[in-house]
């Protein structure tokens, strides 16, 4: 299928405009490390979107808040709806990942408009395409590998919210049953996006939730940090990988060169304040109006796809064959 990110198609100005960001935090997010790769996603969303950010928030009193108000940012206090259920499953452990669940919440919260984009904190955001193929339910990219549609990454999702409410209780029960079940982490509410809408998601283009170990991209529109973020990356750049988590350096290891330049402009976000806002605007075609691929589009998206995996392939063997150089610190 064509990439619709791409597509100048001017009838796009008929449709509906993706007005809204969703993100989630808990208190942690709003900390340290996680505050700073927070804050260049929301400057970077300033300064190449005209996207309104809105946070769900759970937990107490903390500066950030004012900080990303500041900024712009709607601040929606709220405790995850599914509380009575992830408390006694995760015990100890439930105001750590608590934040992991707000999202469950978005088609209930969002009342205005129809199609609203969600995104982990860990990306930065580059010039949104004109134009984007809206979902019958959600919108969703590859995990890990490009040319593999499932398992899929839940850190960036179009959702379309009429439809999302039409299935929520059923959502609902499944995510309960699993809670009070063998319930283990880390997948979180990842493992229940996949399970319950597996074979029922719609493509969102790769350059919409592109992973730096992918190699470099001038032409993605949201770049997410899945895997090393940027402070961990450039301690792998230098050669200090003693400590640091192996599964981490192998993805790394994968393609060190796009990871330098993602967080260069990362550090780039964070020095420099958003400034005036674009005037562009990304527009929704809805699923009922998108056209059927045709033999060249067809075709066009099997060589994309050859180029993709030999492209990942390719990473593989040479994060390997790096794997077995000695590194400082090591």
């Amino acid at each position: 299928m064509p990439d619709p990110a791409r597509s100048e198609d001017p009838a796009a100005r008929d449709y509906p405009v993706l007005r809204k960001w969703y993100f989630c935090a808990n208190e942690g997010a709003l900390r340290g490390d996680n505050f700073k790769l927070l804050r260049a996603a929301i400057q970077s969303c300033l300064r190449h979107t005209d996207l309104q950010p809105h946070c769900l928030y759970v937990g107490g009193k903390a500066p950030a808040l004012r900080v990303m108000r500041d900024l712009g940012v709607t601040v929606i206090r709220h405790a995850p709806s599914l509380e009575p259920w992830l408390r006694p499953a995760y015990g100890p452990d439930y105001e750590t990942f608590a934040g992991h669940w707000l999202r469950i919440d978005i088609p209930r919260i969002e009342t205005e408009d129809d199609h609203v984009l969600y995104t982990d904190i860990d990306v930065l955001f580059r010039p949104l395409p004109a134009l984007i193929d809206g979902p019958e339910l959600l919108a969703v990219a590859p995990e890990r590998w490009r040319t593999r549609a499932e398992p899929f990454n839940s850190g960036v999702m179009l959702m379309h919210l009429p439809g999302l409410r039409a299935v929520d209780d059923a959502f609902r029960a499944a995510i309960r049953a699993r809670l009070q079940g063998d319930f283990t982490w880390p997948t979180h509410d990842q493992a229940s996006f996949n399970a319950f809408f597996r074979g029922r998601t719609d493509p969102l283009p790769l350059s919409m939730n592109w992973k730096p170990y992918w190699g470099r991209n001038d032409a993605a529109h949201i770049v997410h940090f899945h895997g090393p973020k940027p402070r961990m990356a450039a301690k792998l750049a230098a050669g200090e990988a003693r400590g640091l988590d192996a599964g981490q350096a192998r993805l790394h290891g994968l393609a060190p060169a796009a990871y330098r330049h993602y967080g260069a402009l990362f550090r780039a976000e964070l020095r420099e304040p958003a400034g005036q806002r674009p005037a562009r605007s990304t527009r929704i075609r809805p699923r009922s109006e998108v056209p059927p691929p045709g033999a060249a589009d067809r075709l066009a998206t099997s060589v994309g796809a050859r180029r993709a995996w030999a492209g990942d392939i390719a990473r593989a063997v040479l994060g390997r064959l790096r794997e077995t150089r000695p590194q400082r610190g090591s």
